[in-house]
């Protein structure tokens, strides 16, 4: 099936000195790239498939 794509609007975070957000074009050229609206974060299809078992209940699989 591959990495969840989804064609649509992605959310803003704005901190203190910067927005940052979600660029569509992003999936071209990282194909490995999959965006959990649900979550508002980005990870590694291929980490997600083979990550080792978590270590402690706070680790977390988005990029950051």
């Amino acid at each position: 099936m591959g990495p969840y794509q989804p064609n649509s609007e992605y959310e803003r975070t704005s901190g203190k000195t910067q927005t940052r957000g979600f660029v569509k074009s992003w999936f071209t050229q990282f194909d490995w790239l999959e965006y959990s609206p649900a979550k508002n974060a980005a990870y590694c299809f291929y980490r997600y498939l083979f990550k080792p078992p978590a270590t402690s209940k706070f680790d977390n699989d988005a990029l950051e």
